[in-house]
């Protein structure tokens, strides 16, 4: 009962008390002078609010000056028209503190008038009708740092309910975290013991050396050799159910820098090899062929490790030349997916690890005869009829280029009849023709092409009104 009671002190001394509900609240925060609280709603004093409290707290700041300031029309400010309660108007404490003011006022607000330094000052204006704002029930402070229940110190038992860093499990339950001696988290589903085995000419075929893999991600694997051997072969297999196991592939990150499912000792040297987990519940090692060698040995230490680490696959070549690739071409012209070339699209093909795989050359898109490059609208027009009807020009012909037409849109006084049109000349006065047909009765569209909207090699782009308008628009494209 003594330590709920201590609590709620602590959360007492946090927050202003009052013999009333305060009428009015406005909250505040301030980083640079010159900052006032806002003046609508409580700020416009229109309840008949008379007594006022700030009270603030503030860090950063080496200087400051905040007052409570009043006004007859919310533009002309002062220091608060009225009595000082308690405290100090303006204040300067810089790091916490209250004023108390009364007195009826049409507006009331907080200003920062000064401050030195770089900081933040967050505080609540109360307001009350009655006396009571400026009454305080209790004052607490706060000690710096809270107490709480607990050990005495780091590596001590815990004497009484200490505070503890926990989780919830899914009952849902609280679940305090232990640690090991060292004070380190102690993870579900850690790395298990490292599993070692010494293979000689006197271990029968099929011995295995085993390590689960649940909650795992990687298995590590050593061996290290002595003698000479002279066959033997060592095959790597993992299962999900446990009784089913198959020939897995695990990469060497010694110098050989492979992927293989078996070793043969009597040519393999010294090594490490690693494979990521992938849902396997269990990874062995067995010896598919036995040793001969009299006196040899093949010694394996397993690891099962709860973090991956990435793999990695090195690319070499034997002399200090520059690193070439060959790239599969695809099928058909050997411009392969170049602009307006025929040939078909080829998806890239799935191929095991280590070798070569088709990929298509992007981005380019198919329009079911040719391959046309995908590109993006970086360009842009307005549009503006002024009182206006006929063609007006809304991009000009450039060279040779395409107009490729992403977006159109306008907006208009009055109803038209729009068409979209390319040409030569004052406003595609000559060879006018049509890229699409009379949007009739329209006084507002949009309309999107993707690029796929264009007009012929060398003509500039048009919009046509059929009676005199005021609109406005804009247009994407693209020329080239």
């Amino acid at each position: 009962m003594k330590r709920l009671l201590w609590i709620f002190l602590l959360l007492a001394g946090g927050l202003p008390l009052f013999a009333q509900t305060p009428d009015c609240v406005v909250a505040f925060t301030f980083n640079a002078a010159a900052q006032r609280s806002t003046i609508t709603g409580c700020g416009h004093n229109t309840q008949g609010v008379y007594e006022w409290r700030a009270v603030y707290a503030s860090t950063g700041f080496t200087v400051l000056s905040l007052r409570i300031e009043s006004s007859l029309n919310g533009v002309t400010w002062a220091a608060f028209n009225g009595t000082v309660n308690n405290g100090i108007n303006p204040n300067t404490s810089i790091t916490s503190a209250s004023t108390d003011v009364s007195g009826f006022n049409e507006y009331v607000s907080v200003t920062l008038t000064s401050a030195t330094g770089a900081g933040t000052i967050s505080g609540v204006l109360y307001g009350c009708r009655q006396p009571g704002c400026s009454t305080a029930g209790a004052t607490v402070t706060i000690p710096t740092p809270v107490p709480v229940d607990g050990p005495t110190a780091a590596g001590s038992p815990p004497t009484t309910p200490p505070v503890l860093v926990a989780g919830q499990d899914s009952t849902p339950l609280i679940r305090t975290m232990r640690t090991d001696a060292n004070g380190d988290v102690l993870v579900v589903g850690a790395q298990p013991a490292n599993s070692t085995a010494s293979w000689t000419d006197a271990t029968p075929q099929d011995t295995v050396l085993a390590v689960s893999t649940v909650n795992q991600a990687n298995v590590t694997f050593g061996l290290v050799k002595t003698g000479v051997i002279t066959a033997g072969v060592v095959t790597f297999e993992g299962t999900t159910d446990g009784t089913t196991w198959v020939p897995v592939s695990v990469v060497s990150i010694g110098s050989t820098n492979s992927s293989s499912t078996s070793m043969t000792l009597a040519t393999q040297s010294n090594n490490i090899w690693q494979m990521f987990i992938g849902g396997l519940t269990s990874f062995r090692l067995r010896l598919s062929t036995a040793i001969t060698g009299a006196g040899a040995t093949a010694a394996f230490t397993l690891v099962a490790t709860t973090f991956g680490t990435e793999l990695q696959q090195v690319v070499t070549q034997a002399s200090g030349l520059n690193l070439h690739t060959n790239v599969d071409t695809l099928p058909g012209a050997t411009t392969a997916q170049a602009d307006a070339q025929t040939n078909s699209p080829v998806q890239p093909t799935a191929t095991p690890s280590f070798t070569a795989i088709k990929q298509p050359t992007y981005p380019f898109k198919f329009n079911g005869a040719t391959w046309d490059r995908d590109f993006t609208c970086p360009l842009s027009a307005p549009i503006t009829f002024t009182a206006a009807s006929g063609s007006l020009q809304i991009v000009a012909a450039s060279g040779a280029t395409i107009v490729r037409i992403c977006h159109i849109s306008i907006s208009s006084s009055a109803a038209s009849n729009w068409t979209i049109q390319y040409g030569t000349g004052a406003n595609c006065g000559t060879g006018t023709a049509a890229l699409t047909g009379a949007y009739n009765n329209v006084t507002t569209f949009a309309l999107d092409f993707a690029g796929t909207l264009r007009t012929p090699a060398s003509q500039a782009l048009c919009l046509n009104s059929s009676v005199a308008v005021t609109a406005g628009g804009v247009v994407t494209y693209a020329q080239f």
